[in-house]
């Protein structure tokens, strides 16, 4: 089982470490935070990096109430551009 402790702990600084959320789904919760474009979501990404994110949860598949649930050949699609852009 992996260890999460370094990522849980607080940075070297004293403060806590800061996760940002990318919504690669066409029906998040919230609809201002969906993202659709290969372009807007690196650059939101890179965004969130320079502004001290220590990682990034990034999200294929909703998990709103009533969401409709993917096979995991659909979410690894919508997502492996944000880990890999040149796919």
């Amino acid at each position: 089982m992996a260890d999460w402790r370094p990522l849980i702990s607080r940075r070297d600084d004293g403060f806590p470490r800061i996760m940002g959320v990318l919504n690669i789904t066409p029906d998040s919760f919230y609809a201002n935070s969906r993202l659709s474009s290969v372009e807007e979501t690196l650059e939101i990404a890179t965004k969130m990096i320079d502004n001290g994110a220590d990682w990034l949860d990034i999200g294929g598949e909703s998990t709103r109430p009533g969401a409709k649930t993917i096979d995991s050949n659909e979410e690894i699609a919508r997502i492996i551009y944000t880990c890999n852009p040149r796919c």
